[in-house]
């Protein structure tokens, strides 16, 4: 398929004289369609009529139908308006609108259908809205002033976890007495029971926002933690999670992974430099009150009764859903479901609880610039929502799914019905009917539905030849990206989605700032956060905090192997001379097509409509 450009520039060529060039590049271009490779996916053929199929599937009356069921669903839906007893926080990290819409198509092509017509567990709650995601100092937010956001009401600054945006990054004197109550702090205030699930370990940004106030979200470890702002006071968060206490109590579950932050540099995993053994530390703390330490599945199926429970199954992050060893590494779901098992003991936690669910590895797919992966963990993160609405009573428990910020994901290019969501793009002919061959860019290759602004995948197209499904549908395959960031695909600034659920969803609804889901929670839960004199921790706890909490800071994995980057990243010299020759083709290009124009328009040929 041609687009208009190609058309303009062909038509340019023919017009000034050039009829044996446009002839050539014609044959060119054909030629190059038949040369793809189609032995490596579904057949030319076989894609074809599967795709004609699913195509005449939605008649006038079937979408018709459909559309008016759902109105009829809303005419007799009736906002829950009442307290919420309970609340659940999921966050997809990273999960921007366009992983959402592939995930959703994913999703319904894994069994075996077109995939479009699809819904994830989420989009069936009645109240949605726009979340918009800038932090204090950065129009392209990062994960520790998003969930700050969140978490405590308060937009800061990005890499600050609990920390008004008055602090300085990596500075622990300017976060003292700066740190800000969050709403984990504020339900355990009020008797509520409190859990954190998450696929990354438990002391990076998203898991931290729960607990954690630091100037440094790279400082979840001690050895991270320059010695003159340890000395100032700061704790690393591995140590705030540990020593984390709010009127003498602790949180009752937290599951994810990050062992390593919690033993000592001595043992083969472990990297604090303090030699202290977190996890034996905390064990002897509340052994004596039920709680209990896990770090295999069969072990959290056995403590489904413990409380606390704390349990680490990995070293750092926990493996791609996809790559996981099921005896050692739980799922999201299972996760979910064994933490709302021991908060929905109405024995121990009467006035209910508040649990922070997070698919952090969405975002890590991300950056390394692989959709396969980040919608394998969107779907995984679907199924543990699913199971959570399974096990709650909507008119008890507020529910709310949304992503922390966006990344540079595009999804584009014309593909027909029911096209391979991580294939090559194969569009409609004349008539509306698939086409037999993918279609070419201007370059003469194929191209995926699913790509990125910039990323590891930047360059490839122009030393590789086409791809085929095989390739693109591949676990390990990186989509082609615009602009090369060697090593690492960005954030993007794009509003996120927010779907909602139960007493106090109806306030989900348009475009809000972030911090707003922090009140919608806290309206609905009736913590009576407006009775402090301000959002900071020591005017919560009237001039005490909590053990183990004020004036500290956090400590992060190393810098250099945090998958989520919250620095710049810059493109190497090749980059820039690829990005120089673009740039020279580009103004080139929109030189001819206005002399085409020009042409055309005196010739009459031109319907500006039409552009």
């Amino acid at each position: 398929m041609y687009s208009i450009y190609n058309l303009l520039f062909l038509a340019s060529l023919s017009f000034l004289g050039y009829g044996h060039v446009v002839q050539k590049h014609m044959e060119e271009y054909h030629h190059h369609r038949q040369q793809v490779d189609f032995s490596t996916g579904i057949q030319a053929e076989q894609l074809h009529s599967t795709q004609r199929q699913v195509h005449y599937n939605d008649t006038s009356t079937s979408s018709f139908a459909t559309a008016r069921k759902r109105l009829n669903a809303y005419s007799k839906y009736v906002p829950i308006e009442g307290p919420a007893q309970s609340a659940i926080m999921f966050v997809g990290d990273g999960m921007s609108i366009e992983t959402v819409t592939a995930a959703r198509i994913r999703k319904g092509q894994l069994a075996g259908n077109s995939g479009e017509e699809s819904e994830l567990s989420w989009e069936k709650f009645m109240h949605t809205g726009l979340s918009k995601t800038y932090n204090v100092n950065q129009q392209v937010p990062d994960s520790a002033g998003t969930i700050t956001a969140m978490t405590t009401g308060v937009k800061t600054n990005a890499g600050m976890i609990g920390v008004g945006p008055e602090g300085i990054r990596s500075d622990c004197e300017s976060s003292i007495g700066r740190h800000v109550a969050t709403i984990a702090e504020w339900a355990k205030l009020r008797g509520f029971g409190v859990g954190i699930v998450t696929t990354t370990r438990v002391t990076h940004a998203t898991p931290a926002g729960m607990y954690g106030h630091t100037p440094e979200r790279d400082w979840e470890i001690d050895s991270n933690i320059p010695s003159q702002e340890e000395a100032l006071g700061c704790k690393d968060l591995a140590l705030q999670l540990v020593e984390w206490e709010v009127d003498g109590a602790g949180w009752d579950v937290v599951l994810g992974g990050g062992r390593r932050g919690f033993f000592p540099n001595t043992t083969s995993e472990g990297r604090r430099r303090d030699g202290r053994d977190l996890v034996a530390e905390w064990t002897a703390r509340y052994a004596s009150k039920g709680g209990r330490y896990v770090n295999t599945t069969e072990a959290l199926k056995n403590a489904r009764e413990s409380t606390p429970l704390f349990g680490m199954f990995a070293s750092s992050h926990m493996s791609f859903d996809e790559e996981r060893d099921p005896k050692l590494e739980p799922s999201l779901e299972e996760m979910t479901a064994a933490a709302l098992t021991i908060l929905q003991n109405e024995e121990k936690f009467p006035k209910g609880y508040v649990l922070l669910v997070e698919g952090g590895r969405i975002d890590h797919a991300h950056h390394d610039g692989n959709w396969y992966r980040a919608l394998s963990e969107t779907i995984e993160l679907e199924r543990a929502v699913a199971v959570a609405v399974s096990m709650v009573d909507e008119s008890e428990t507020l529910i709310t799914v949304t992503a922390d910020h966006a990344h540079t994901t595009t999804f584009a290019g014309y593909p027909t019905r029911g096209n391979d969501i991580l294939g090559v793009v194969f569009s409609n002919d004349a008539n509306g009917r698939p086409e037999s061959a993918p279609t070419l860019g201007s370059d003469l290759k194929t191209y995926t539905t699913l790509g990125y602004a910039n990323g590891p995948g930047g360059g490839s197209r122009v030393t590789a030849g086409n791809v085929t499904n095989a390739e693109s549908t591949a676990p390990d395959y990186l989509q082609q990206s615009t602009m090369l960031l060697a090593e690492s695909e960005t954030h993007g600034g794009q509003d996120v989605g927010v779907w909602a659920y139960g007493p106090g969803a109806s306030a989900v609804s348009g475009t809000f700032e972030q911090n707003f889901l922090y009140f919608v929670v806290e309206h609905a839960l009736e913590l009576d956060v407006a009775s402090a004199a301000s959002p900071y921790l020591t005017d919560m706890m009237s001039g005490n905090s909590s053990d183990g909490v004020p004036n500290q800071a956090s400590t992060g994995a190393q810098r250099g192997q945090d998958t989520e980057r919250s620095t710049p990243q810059h493109g190497d010299g090749g980059t820039m001379m690829l990005a120089l020759g673009g740039g020279v083709g580009m103004v080139a290009g929109i030189l001819l097509s206005t002399l085409v124009i020009s042409l055309r328009s005196r010739s009459g040929l031109l319907n500006t409509e039409t552009l």
